[in-house]
């Protein structure tokens, strides 16, 4: 999901000119919303080639839950081959599965 319009990082968000604008968006019980910090698209190789985690991850599928985040930090540590700059946290709220005639959190 990509928002409309861009907005300073949550951090410094007090110095913005004003609120701005909140998108929001529904997402399907079995998708998995991540969350970053600057760590995940900041890492990068020797050549100055960045991570890009939708590339990585566009197309496949995953057994369970953890398995993307797992894949993203095998994919960190392959690019960069060892230490990194910045560090990285990879939150990933997950919506319980529905069970039928349960109209909670649509």
């Amino acid at each position: 999901m990509t928002p409309r319009t861009s907005s300073l990082p949550l951090e410094p968000g007090e110095l913005a000119p004003g609120p701005g604008e909140v998108t929001t968006r529904a997402f399907p019980a079995e998708s998995l919303p991540l969350l970053h910090t600057d760590g995940l698209p900041e890492a990068r190789n020797a050549e100055d080639v960045f991570h890009d985690p939708a590339a990585h991850l566009s197309g496949r599928t995953f057994a369970s839950p953890d398995r993307p985040l797992d894949a993203i930090v095998a994919d960190v540590r392959r690019l960069t081959a060892g230490p990194r700059s910045a560090d990285m946290a990879l939150p990933a709220p997950r919506r319980p599965l529905s069970r039928p005639g349960d109209h909670t959190g649509r």
